[in-house]
Formats: C-alpha cells, sequence, structure tokens
C-alpha cells in the first residue's frame, strides 16, 4: 500500500445495503424531524470514505481488519485502497474494484463478480454508513464507513464517548469497550474515563490508558502501540478509526461519537439500517432493518449469517433509554442490554455489549 496511507493522507471505509424503501421525506414515520435525504440511487455516492471493517477468518477464532480508502465513482465502481491486519500481520492488499448500488432510503448493496455479498445503508445525507455480509459462502463480517470531507473536518476536541470492537490474537480474545473520552486539541492527547467491557463474553470495568491523536485532514490514533487511521465525518460530530497498521497482536474498528446536550429517546426515532457482530462460540453477522418509535421502543427484523448459512429474517422487540448526553443503553428481545451512543442528530447509533454471554457490536443509521 502507498505509504500515503501510513502518513495519513489516505483513509476509508466499506459500504453496503439493500433495495427497497422511500427517500426524500421531510419527517420519518415515527414523527421524528428527519433529515433531508440527499442520497437514494448510485449515482448520489461518490468520492472517498474511511473504511473499516472487521472479517470472521474461516474455521478459526481469529479475524481481518481491514482499514484504508475507498473510492466510489458515482456508476457502481468502488475502487479500494486498504491494509489489513490479519492475527497481527499487517498485509499491503493491492487496490481492487467492487461493485456497488444504492436505493431508496439509502439501501446499499455491495456485489463481487455480479453477487450482492452485503447489505446496509447510509444516513440521510450520506455522510455515514453500515453493512454486514447476507449471503453464503461470505463469512460473518461487518463494515463502518464515514465519508471524507473535501477539506479538514475542523476542531474535533472535546467529549466524545467511544465504541470499539477488538480481536486480541495475542490473548485469543475478542473485546468490546465503551466509555467517555476526551480528545485535548492542544496536547493531543485522548484521556478516557471508567469503560465498560466484555471480554469473551466476560463483562468488567477498567479506565483505560490515555492515547496520543493527530489532526490534519485524517485522524490517527495511537493506543497500545498499535496506529489506527480514519477520520472524522464533517464537524466532527463521529470519528472511525481502525486496524492497526503497524505490526502487533491487535485488530481494532473504534468509533466516537461527540457527546451531546439534549438528546432524548424522541431523538431516536423512525427507521433504521441496522447491522452487527457477535462472537458466542461462533461468529454471527446481522443485517436488517428496525423502527424506533421515539418513546423507547421499538421492532428489529433482521437475517442472520453464522457458519456460511443464513437464517431469518427474524422479528426482536427492542427497549431502550437515552440520556440527554447521547448516551444509550438498549435491549433486543430481552436480551442482556447493550450500551453506546447516539449522534446528536440521531443518524448513527453505536452500541457494544457490556456483560452476557455474546461479545458484539451494533451499529443503526437513519434510513
Amino acid at each position: 500500500m502507498r505509504s500515503a496511507i501510513l502518513t495519513l493522507t489516505l483513509i476509508c471505509l466499506f459500504a453496503v445495503g439493500c433495495g427497497g424503501g422511500d427517500g426524500g421525506a421531510a419527517q420519518n414515520d415515527a414523527g421524528a424531524p428527519a433529515t433531508p435525504r440527499l442520497v437514494d440511487s448510485t449515482d448520489d455516492v461518490t468520492g472517498a470514505y474511511y473504511h473499516v471493517s472487521s472479517h470472521e477468518i474461516d474455521g478459526t477464532t481469529g479475524m481481518r481488519t481491514f482499514a484504508g480508502l475507498t473510492l466510489f465513482d458515482g456508476l457502481g465502481v468502488a475502487t479500494n485502497d486498504l491494509l489489513a491486519n490479519v492475527e497481527g500481520a499487517i498485509q499491503d492488499v493491492p487496490l481492487f474494484n467492487l461493485a456497488y448500488d444504492v436505493f431508496g432510503g439509502g439501501s446499499f448493496v455491495w456485489s463481487d463478480a455480479g453477487t450482492p455479498f452485503a447489505h446496509g445503508g447510509l444516513s440521510p445525507d450520506g455522510t455515514i454508513g453500515v453493512a454486514a455480509t447476507t449471503a453464503v459462502p461470505q463469512g460473518a463480517t461487518i463494515f463502518a464507513m464515514v465519508k471524507r470531507p473535501l477539506t479538514a473536518p475542523g476542531d474535533i476536541g472535546g467529549a466524545y464517548y467511544h465504541m470499539m470492537w477488538m480481536r486480541n490474537q495475542a490473548a485469543d480474545s475478542h473485546i468490546t469497550r465503551t466509555g467517555p473520552a476526551t480528545f485535548d486539541s492542544g496536547t493531543g492527547v485522548i484521556t478516557y474515563g471508567l469503560a465498560a467491557l466484555n471480554t469473551n463474553g466476560v463483562g468488567s470495568t477498567a479506565t483505560p490508558a490515555p492515547a496520543n491523536f493527530t489532526l490534519a485532514h485524517d485522524v490517527s490514533v495511537l493506543e497500545g502501540g498499535e496506529l489506527l487511521i480514519g477520520g472524522a465525518a464533517v464537524g466532527g460530530r463521529c470519528i472511525l478509526v481502525g486496524g492497526g497498521v503497524t505490526v502487533n497482536n491487535r485488530g481494532v474498528l473504534s468509533l466516537y461519537i461527540r457527546q451531546s446536550t439534549a438528546v432524548s429517546d424522541a431523538t431516536v426515532a423512525g427507521e433504521y439500517h441496522v447491522v452487527g457482530l457477535r462472537r458466542a462460540g461462533g461468529f454471527t453477522a446481522v443485517q436488517g432493518v428496525a423502527t424506533l418509535d421515539g418513546a423507547g421502543s421499538g421492532t428489529k427484523v433482521a437475517q442472520r449469517l453464522a457458519n456460511h448459512i443464513v437464517t431469518g429474517p427474524f422479528t426482536d422487540t427492542i427497549t431502550y433509554e437515552t440520556a440527554s448526553d447521547g448516551r444509550i443503553q438498549m435491549s433486543i428481545d430481552g436480551d442482556t442490554p447493550i450500551e453506546g451512543a447516539v449522534t446528536d442528530d440521531g443518524s448513527l447509533i453505536a452500541l457494544c455489549s457490556t456483560a452476557g454471554t455474546t461479545t458484539s457490536i451494533t451499529l443503526f443509521v437513519r434510513k
């Protein structure tokens, strides 16, 4: 991979989704104010996206984590420029093209050789996207993306919530972490507060050591000796980084969402694309749609891919509670609650498991 990636002039994302849905409404089905939809077709998606994705390695407990840049041409072809962390070994992935399609409601389909393999969706303004694998013989995979701004995103200093999925090859563990983080633009230091962790299904708490970050056009984070690359959305409302892209034992997908002051359950309303990756014995990818009522309840209809078998769709009930600063706790089908944060406009929700027997990350993007 070109040295530009390592100097952080390039960074990226994967995207995917499904067909169908209505776009362009000024108000969503649950009655909450909605951002006007700007992305409803393939030619609406152009330019560079930060890309971080985590992929199951068949027949093992291991994972590949990719980070880099995906360039969408607006005609259905995307060129991927990625680095891969494969169980601690760094690989420079040759440039490769994949096909993509975008439909109403921001539904996104990613295809290879004419065969769709992952689905998900883009936020109304097209700056945030998520996807998960949905077809045999793919392994369980989750993708996250943030559109690379044309200019530097501005000051990202201040208070955020941090949600992270990590594969620690040395310890043969899968870890999720959720907690507060503060970016100090003056010193380039990220200070973390008390975090909730889930390690192979076992919950605990800890205060992570500080990390360093740099912001030019793109963002890099140096944490625990590993370099994570990515970038911030316009205005800095969320930051996506991943890797590591230097030799280490850990593959990371990491999202930061800026803390708010006036979020409530009513902010979290309408239809969402939803994807997830979880491990409990084996890996499972989840992809579907959710409807949230703005009053703490909702439903999710999704399919699951595990062991190269697709099952579903399954319908689950959702309950959730949102704090004014953007923290959110959610229970899906009565399971142990997952915790995370929502952007102040309600367009992105990121959640991780903190207890129970399953290690998981779940991402919602508003349709």
